[in-house]
């Protein structure tokens, strides 16, 4: 009887550990695209679960095919009302980008209450012109 109710008891742990009873991310931001030019990374983004007015950073880290670290942008954002369609940020870079190879693009997003969160792109490659 008490092998009985022990190996239930472990049936029901591993049954609700394994069907979807996951930690649901804090973000305040949600980044959705990312477009690059030769001095710029465009960045899309909508308001995520903890979003709410704060100042953001957008940290951004540009490699190359090799993985070697070609450019890096910041920008502190005030984010004081983002529509529901998203709204669009640009982060100048701190190299100019040529337009024949592909980039890994990491973009991490932190504000002061909630954790770090990031995305990833790769094989972007550079559009548009620069004036």
């Amino acid at each position: 009887m008490k092998r009985t109710v022990i190996m239930i008891l472990m049936a029901a742990m591993l049954i609700t550990a394994f069907s979807g009873f996951m930690a649901i991310e804090n973000k305040p931001l949600e980044l959705i695209d990312c477009r690059l030019t030769q001095n710029d990374a465009h960045l899309q983004i909508l308001p995520g679960s903890r979003y709410r007015a704060d100042s953001v950073s957008l940290t951004v880290q540009i490699e190359d095919e090799k993985q070697q670290h070609i450019a890096d942008g910041f920008k502190i954002i005030e984010l004081l009302h983002i529509p529901v369609t998203g709204i669009s940020f640009r982060v100048p870079l701190s190299k100019r980008l040529s337009s024949e190879t592909g980039y890994k693009v990491s973009v991490k997003v932190e504000t002061r209450d909630s954790e770090a969160s990031g995305k990833q792109w790769s094989a972007v490659k550079v559009s548009g012109t620069c004036s």
